[in-house]
């Protein structure tokens, strides 16, 4: 595993890829910068459109399809329009229906450089809603334990 944060998140992505049927949807998920470095150059990237609404909607129905989706949300402040898919399907999908939906999200925080928009913290909302765990790593070995979580 990396020695850094970004090296850790692309070591664990690039396995998650290559050995469990994964998935990695995003917007702007290959471009240079866009998520500091996490994005490994193996198959299974898909880009998704610019819309913030129709990607959980991707990310839900592939998980519920069988395959294991990596979600990626670019700042924290777009979660409100990303939240009904994952909050109202995937969240409730394998208590309601019997039908697991393993779904990853990754939400990245960046506070205050993105103006009222788009910096904001709004894991509360996704903390309130049963049978979805919340985890903020910050350290190589807290990315690991919360992937194997």
């Amino acid at each position: 595993m990396g020695t850094t944060v970004a090296e850790a998140i692309k070591d664990i992505t690039a396995r998650h890829l290559t050995e469990n049927n994964g998935l990695l949807l995003g917007q702007c998920v290959a471009a240079v910068g866009w998520i500091g470095g996490t994005v490994p150059d193996v198959t299974g990237i898909v880009e998704i459109p610019m819309t913030d609404v129709a990607g959980p909607g991707f990310a839900v129905g592939c998980a519920l399809a069988g395959r294991r989706p990596i979600f990626v949300v670019r700042y924290q402040g777009f979660m409100w329009y990303n939240a009904p898919p994952i909050l109202n399907y995937a969240a409730k999908s394998k208590d309601i229906w019997g039908v697991p939906c393993p779904l990853f999200v990754r939400s990245i925080a960046m506070e205050g450089h993105m103006g009222p928009v788009a910096s904001a913290s709004h894991h509360g909302m996704v903390m309130r809603m049963p049978g979805i765990p919340v985890i903020a790593p910050m350290t190589p070995a807290e990315w690991l334990e919360g992937w194997r979580w």
